[in-house]
């Protein structure tokens, strides 16, 4: 496994014990807690598929 995909492995790993984390204690607003998933959700979709040419990005 390339490095990327160990660190979208992990972040999505964490996204997932977040979610499960803030639906169980609802400790966060949902102000508060919409941003960091969409943050999260973002930064996961960029590295699964980056903007610029080489690995991973759409063939033309």
């Amino acid at each position: 496994m390339t490095h990327t995909r160990r660190i979208l492995f992990a972040l999505a790993i964490g996204l997932s014990l977040f979610q499960l984390w803030q639906s169980t204690t609802g400790t966060l607003s949902a102000t508060l807690g919409r941003p960091i998933h969409l943050a999260w959700v973002i930064v996961l979709t960029f590295l699964a598929k980056p903007s610029w040419a080489g690995e991973g990005a759409a063939p033309r």
